[in-house]
């Protein structure tokens, strides 16, 4: 009897334990998501036009909005970068959603379903102005909103990617 008892003890302690764990596992916030560049562009440096592909993913099990940020800054090089909002960039950035060629929604505040994921269509395009032989960063933000779906509301929960453009001295020998 001594045996059995003892056995009921560490079943229902090793349960215990393990019903801890799961609920652990339930109440991490649902701020799950990660913003991926899916695709560069695979045209030329010397090209005035680049699409790139990015992938924002939902990881969470509830819909989620997301604030679409994009800010453009001249890099002395690859390697130092500043985020700004300044206009003078050597390039046009825009962005579009699941299609590049048809007019879909240009918004700065997106809806993603538990576990899906949504196609972000980054088209940069270089100014007539642009600075030969200089970089330009572009970088896409992907800010998770807090349950009041407000735009204006407070939240530090975001993923960043950075795309670096080059843009050419066509004077050059090979481009």
């Amino acid at each position: 009897m001594k045996n059995k008892s003892t056995l009921v003890f560490y079943s229902l302690l090793l349960s215990c334990c393990f019903l801890l764990l799961v609920n652990a596992q339930e109440q991490k916030p649902h701020n799950n998501f990660t913003l991926n560049v899916l695709q560069y562009s695979d045209k030329p440096n010397y090209e005035k036009e680049h699409v790139h592909v990015l992938i924002l993913k939902n990881n969470s099990r509830l819909t989620s909005q997301y604030s679409i940020s994009l800010f453009n800054d001249q890099c002395s090089d690859t390697n130092q970068y500043r985020l700004s909002n300044k206009k003078e960039s050597n390039i046009n950035a825009e962005i579009s959603f699941d299609n590049l060629n048809k007019k879909s929604q240009v918004s700065d505040v997106v809806t993603v379903q538990p576990n899906k994921t949504l196609k972000i269509y980054l088209k940069i395009k270089q100014k007539i102005s642009a600075k030969l032989d200089s970089w330009n960063c572009t970088t896409i933000r992907a800010t998770r909103l807090s349950d009041n779906n407000s735009k204006k509301s407070k939240s530090n929960i975001y993923q960043s990617v950075i795309i670096k453009t080059f843009v050419p001295n066509p004077n050059t020998i090979g481009h």
